[in-house]
């Protein structure tokens, strides 16, 4: 990728005072032919999103970064990252697939979206909303858990920012080391959020759904009794919106630890059928085997699920984060992304947006779930 080093353009933000400019955030061009690296302030960064956003039709990749070496690291990494080896993944594990996909509720599920959507209808990352949106799904997480010894609920704040990630942990029962990841993310942004008394940023969307789908997923798996043989972790990352900074703190701190991630899933926007086809697979800072993995997936267990390809755009949702250390990783999105839902980063991101029903996100709970576990129990 052409990489060009500029100051922040007005453009993308009009009207903000750029005084005293502190952080640094990478993204890629509207046109897609190179990535800007760009200083500003803080509150600049959710006009610049939701601009990114109208230019290209989805999430506007942002990447915060600590300083120009740290931008450069990144670059490497996503350029030629170290791979770790990936399993041989089989798909011979149709009981307990089965098991927990009967549990799966889109009932649920949607109330769950509007829970987190209308409860914390502005969960940006600096906020006190979004620190009560990480406090009320950390709660929820160790309810679900309540009884089970082998699942364990944790938050990691942000280094700089209140808000926090949340990790449910379900330890495996013969490899725990070995780790499967399904993510999402906590935080919501609009360009009125953080300086408009009329913003709101409810994130109905983007992404209260892939946090209740992943949330919905564990329910099932407890009240199943479900007991992988590998840990699964669920993940609802911190900051995504301000940079993919809770994901590259955790993905960096697993890396560090050595930890044996074997697959990686983020589920980023559910809900919003916005094309013929169901699910369409990322293919750009995603593991080629992987998403073959999942195609097959669906084959096997969701025959009728439509599956798509597309290239999602530079550092476009947290998988980017657990690419860039190493592990494979797969995102399979709502739409194709010309067709993505364009209420995202504004205050019209409600449940009404896709039609105040969770059909479309049931099925990424159901693909979700097959993917965890036939690698949990390979």
């Amino acid at each position: 990728m052409q990489v060009r080093l500029l100051a922040l353009a007005l453009a993308f933000a009009p009207g903000l005072s750029l005084a005293a400019p502190d952080i640094l955030v990478s993204h890629a061009t509207p046109d897609g032919s190179g990535v800007v690296l760009e200083r500003m302030a803080p509150h600049a960064m959710d006009a610049l999103s939701a601009r990114l956003h109208h230019d290209t039709g989805h999430c506007g990749g942002l990447v915060q970064h600590a300083d120009e070496a740290d931008f450069r690291q990144w670059m490497a990494k996503l350029k030629s990252p170290t791979l770790r080896q990936a399993l041989t993944r089989k798909i011979d594990d149709a009981a307990n697939v089965g098991a927990v996909m009967a549990r799966l509720d889109p009932g649920r599920l949607l109330a769950m979206i509007e829970q987190l959507s209308t409860n914390t209808p502005n969960r940006h990352y600096r906020s006190e909303a979004g620190v009560a949106a990480s406090n009320a799904t950390a709660g929820q997480w160790r309810s679900i858990a309540e009884g089970r010894d082998d699942i364990t609920v944790s938050t990691l704040p942000l280094p700089n920012a209140p808000q926090s990630t949340v990790i449910a942990r379900i330890e495996g029962s013969e490899r725990p080391g070995e780790i499967i990841v399904i993510g999402s993310h906590l935080d919501s942004t609009s360009s009125l959020a953080q300086n408009d008394p009329r913003g709101s940023a409810p994130g109905a969307d983007d992404d209260a759904s892939g946090v209740a789908t992943a949330t919905e997923i564990l329910r099932a798996m407890v009240e199943s009794g479900y007991r992988p043989k590998r840990s699964i972790h669920f993940i609802a990352h911190a900051g995504e919106e301000g940079g993919l900074l809770g994901s590259r703190q955790v993905a960096a701190d697993y890396r560090r630890r050595g930890a044996n991630v074997v697959g990686m899933m983020q589920l980023d926007m559910t809900a919003n059928q916005g094309s013929a086809d169901d699910v369409y697979l990322m293919t750009d800072y995603t593991d080629a085997g992987q998403n073959d993995f999942v195609a097959d997936l669906a084959r096997t267990y969701l025959p009728a699920l439509r599956i798509g390809r597309d290239r999602c755009g530079y550092g476009c949702s947290d998988h980017a984060s657990w690419f860039a250390e190493g592990y494979p990783a797969s995102m399979p999105f709502e739409s194709g992304m010309r067709d993505a839902n364009r209420a995202i980063h504004t205050p019209r991101d409600t449940v009404e947006t896709f039609g105040g029903h969770a059909n479309h996100a049931i099925k990424f709970a159901r693909l979700a779930t097959a993917f965890a576990v036939e690698l949990a129990n390979d």
